[in-house]
Formats: structure tokens, sequence, C-alpha cells
């Protein structure tokens, strides 16, 4: 890590995005939750290009690039996770869209999901 506090920074959202990803990994809804904090803390002390031009490069290089692999990580998981919500859902015949009861809205009938086991 950097004694550069700009580029300290932007290692803090890295860690932050990467237990993100770690919690979405491992379907634990609160300790994707506990991150709430931290990732709005973090995303308000973002380091600004003033803040990053006198910072080494590399090490500017390094932590983007950290940051980077966690967004994608985070996104892919993402899809992920709605993907297969959206399938179990529509194996219970209901859409992925809730009513204000909080109750599934029924899926519409295209065909029927066959099963072997």
């Amino acid at each position: 890590m950097s004694a550069d506090p700009a580029v300290a920074r932007l290692h803090a959202l890295a860690a932050v995005l990467e237990r993100v990803a770690d919690a979405t990994a491992g379907a634990n809804p609160d300790a994707l939750a506990s991150c709430e904090a931290s990732l709005e803390a973090t995303l308000t002390h973002v380091p600004s290009a003033v803040d990053l031009a006198g910072a080494d490069a590399d090490a500017v290089r390094s932590a983007l690039r950290r940051i980077h692999e966690a967004l994608f990580r985070c996104r892919a998981l993402g899809r992920a996770t709605t993907d297969l919500v959206t399938l179990s859902l529509a194996a219970q015949g209901m859409a992925p869209g809730y009513r204000p009861a909080g109750i599934g809205a029924s899926a519409p009938r295209h065909g029927r999901l066959e099963v072997r086991v």
C-alpha cells in the first residue's frame, strides 16, 4: 500500500469492493449489507485527479487496476445472481417483479419447465 493518502483512499475503495464481491460470491446477505456504510464512506472520499497529480503513477495504476478488477467481479456476480433468482422465480411460476405486498407477480406462461431427476 502506498504512503500517499490519495492512493491509500483508492486502495480502501478497492478493498471495500472486494468485500462486496466476496459477500456476493458467498451468498451472504448480512456481509453484503455490512459493506454499505463503508462503501458509502469510501465513495465520498474518492480522490480527484488533482489529489493524485503528485502521486507515483505506478501506485495509482495498481490501485485503479485493483478497483477495475473488483468492479468487474461485482458486475459478473450480480448478473449471475440476477439470472439465478429469475430462473428460480420462473420455475415457481413467479415473475422477477414483486407486488406491493411483497408477493411475486405471476409470470406469463410461454411454455413449461420440464425437470428430470
